[in-house]
């Protein structure tokens, strides 16, 4: 009988740390998806990987001091578009992403953080600390809040 419970036990706990790890690895992989598109000025992809809701933002703080704050999927889509509509060329760059940081707010919520190097063509290097919301819809993973901060030199 004891070792029935002591295996049923440890069976629970490898389930639920398989469990993180899937959800984990789906953080990544749309944090990842998310930048991607942004990179490959994708506006279909972008809107399938952002929270379609009234309760989305987007964040984000340059180092020239340039800071944007959108509120809504509505208004976070027509910011991509017009973005994308002045700038429609797919940027080419080197992507690093660091020390992630990821934790669960439930069976539905992510907060995730890393911090995110890119290297442009011209050897431009850029580096930002990134926070990510993320709320499970349908079963996937969408953006529901992206910070973008510039990382000090």
């Amino acid at each position: 009988m004891k070792k029935l419970l002591f295996t049923t036990v440890l069976a629970l706990l490898c389930l639920g740390l398989y469990a993180q790890n899937t959800d984990e690895d789906a953080i990544k992989k749309a944090c990842i998806a998310q930048h991607d598109a942004w990179m490959q000025r994708n506006i279909t992809a972008l809107a399938a990987i952002n929270a379609q809701v009234p309760y989305s933002s987007r964040y984000w703080a340059t180092k020239d001091g340039w800071i944007g704050a959108v509120n809504g999927s509505e208004q976070i889509n027509k910011v991509y578009a017009d973005v994308i509509g002045k700038n429609p060329m797919p940027r080419m760059a080197t992507i690093e992403r660091t020390n992630w940081q990821l934790k669960s707010l439930g069976a539905n919520y992510y907060w995730a953080t890393f911090d995110f190097v890119s290297t442009g063509g011209d050897g431009k290097v850029n580096r930002q600390k990134e926070a990510r919301l993320l709320e499970k819809m349908g079963g996937e993973w969408k953006m529901v809040s992206v910070i973008t901060l510039p990382s000090p030199n």
